[in-house]
């Protein structure tokens, strides 16, 4: 069982699930073993019992070894995109579609870097922004979306500054430990006292309902 309670674990971990963290009152929380089943379940691997982790394990580690490219791959600033394989590849057998509502659209030249084993496609300069490409290599067909990405933000018009901060980590005298919208609003008529002009914060999540909701 302990062996079975240790697969479960590493199948969390490589499927990057977190299994712990620590509440406001800084206690340790730690997810239960059926928490796990059902996220790992959810996550693609469709086990039911504690028994079965240690072959969903071995199955996940072979696919991920024999993935020739990961589902999301990210590029940032204005240098070409690139793209590892883990596996060698000759441009002359290989091809690269970029996928849109036009259709599969060829890039060339795609220039190949061996690095061992592997490689690295370096792709013809794309846009800012999500791009679905599709590999064909040696008979086989394999996805990825690309993420590209500036290095950082643009400027704004005018040089116009401002706060940025977690709405959580907001804190007022009456608040209950985290940050409200009436705290928001407070924070932003005091940033535009100071001479700022925006104010940035994480996405506001949708509010759980269920009970224990207090």
């Amino acid at each position: 069982m302990a062996g079975e309670i240790r697969a479960l674990h590493a199948l969390a971990d490589l499927l990057g699930v977190q299994r712990s963290y620590t509440d406001l009152a800084r206690h340790r929380q730690r997810a239960s073993t059926e928490v796990l089943l059902a996220v790992t379940s959810a996550l693609g691997c469709g086990i039911q019992a504690v028994r079965e982790a240690p072959e969903a394990l071995r199955r996940l580690r072979e696919e991920r070894k024999a993935r020739v490219v990961e589902p999301v791959v990210a590029s940032f600033g204005p240098r070409a995109s690139r793209v590892p394989l883990q596996s060698p590849a000759s441009p002359a057998a290989l091809r690269v579609f970029a996928l849109g509502e036009g259709g599969p659209r060829l890039l060339a030249p795609v220039e190949v870097l061996l690095r061992g084993p592997r490689c690295e496609l370096v792709l013809p300069k794309l846009s800012l922004g999500y791009h679905r490409l599709r590999i064909e290599l040696d008979g086989r067909t394999h996805e990825t979306l690309l993420v590209r990405a500036p290095l950082r933000a643009p400027a704004l018009a005018g040089g116009a500054t401002g706060m940025f901060l977690p709405l959580h980590a907001l804190r007022e005298a009456n608040d209950l430990g985290v940050g409200d919208f009436g705290g928001l609003a407070d924070l932003a008529e005091w940033c535009g006292s100071q001479g700022g002009s925006v104010i940035s914060t994480l996405p506001l999540l949708s509010t759980n309902l269920d009970e224990p909701f207090e």
